[in-house]
């Protein structure tokens, strides 16, 4: 959610020590992606980023949970490099990176909440095909399963256990893998905490398994007596008033004041088969751990 205390301007306490920002050219006949933000050693990298990219990273919202401002908010592209306190964490970047929009792009913020489009998870004739909890008292969790089906079609495995249906919504949002664009909310109407399995087809592999394929629609009807209904939910939103286009001139000397590029090298690496519904996904963790999930070849 979006709360006030976290776009005040005058809340904007920490900074970069200093920061160059430049617009990106748009590469001829190819699809420019972003480049996940990175902190390493005081150096903050942050690449093929959109002002919206930009905006959602540093207030921890879904580009979606965006609205408003000119249209070429999601269409120009920044490259931001920045010097940040020997002391700062990664838990620091985002009010780090709002002072920065703030400065630099005099962006003007506010929140609402808004209806946008998204999802209400229904049962058809009620919890029927789920199971009371056997631990009503545990905090309650869905937890990916191997593949079931051998030598057959890819599917997606899930085991909820002691789960309650806003817990399961919020599940549905995040295991979708391209069948949910939006919010999932919960308009159940059921309370309780529920054990249950699912089942179904990740939206990748769906067309090549054709008739043994079950979309995750299918597999909430037949398996759970669910089903995902298009609705407006009223959802916490920042809405952007102004942003500009250029930023403000760099810093002079900024290049000599940066920390130089780590070494683009890994100390170690693990390499192992994604999940089959793993969607594509990559960030920088505490300690120089860097994860990249669900990425073919």
């Amino acid at each position: 959610s979006v709360s006030p205390h976290v776009l005040s301007q005058s809340s904007a306490t920490t900074t970069f020590e200093v920061a160059d920002v430049h617009l990106r050219p748009h590469p001829a006949g190819a699809i420019p992606a972003m480049t996940a933000p990175m902190l390493r050693d005081g150096r903050y990298d942050f690449r093929s980023a959109t002002l919206l990219d930009l905006i959602a990273t540093a207030y921890g919202l879904n580009k979606d949970h965006v609205v408003g401002g000119p249209n070429w908010l999601d269409w120009d592209r920044f490259d931001i490099v920045a010097k940040a306190a020997p002391s700062a964490t990664p838990a620091m970047i985002p009010t780090m990176l709002r002072s920065l929009l703030i400065e630099r792009f005099h962006l003007a913020a506010h929140p609402e909440t808004r209806p946008v489009p998204g999802y209400a998870l229904v049962f058809k004739n009620g919890p029927s095909r789920l199971t009371q909890a056997a631990s009503p008292e545990s905090s309650g969790a869905c937890t990916p399963q191997p593949n079931d089906q051998a030598g057959g079609v890819p599917l997606a495995v899930l085991s909820c256990r002691g789960v309650t249906m806003e817990m399961f919504a919020a599940v549905v949002k995040a295991r979708a893998g391209g069948y949910v664009d939006g919010d999932v909310s919960d308009a159940t109407g059921v309370s309780g905490r529920w054990d249950f399995n699912l089942r179904w087809t990740p939206k990748l592999v769906l067309a090549r398994a054709g008739a043994d394929g079950i979309s995750l629609e299918a597999a909430l009807d037949r398996q759970l007596g669910m089903s995902l209904e298009p609705r407006m939910l009223n959802t916490p939103v920042l809405v952007v008033d102004a942003a500009d286009k250029t930023p403000t001139p760099n810093p002079s000397g900024v290049a000599r004041e940066l920390p130089a590029p780590p070494p683009a090298e890994f100390d170690v690496a693990d390499i192992k088969i994604s999940p089959p519904d793993a969607r594509p996904a990559g960030r920088l963790q505490a300690a120089g751990r860097h994860d990249l999930q669900g990425f073919t070849m």
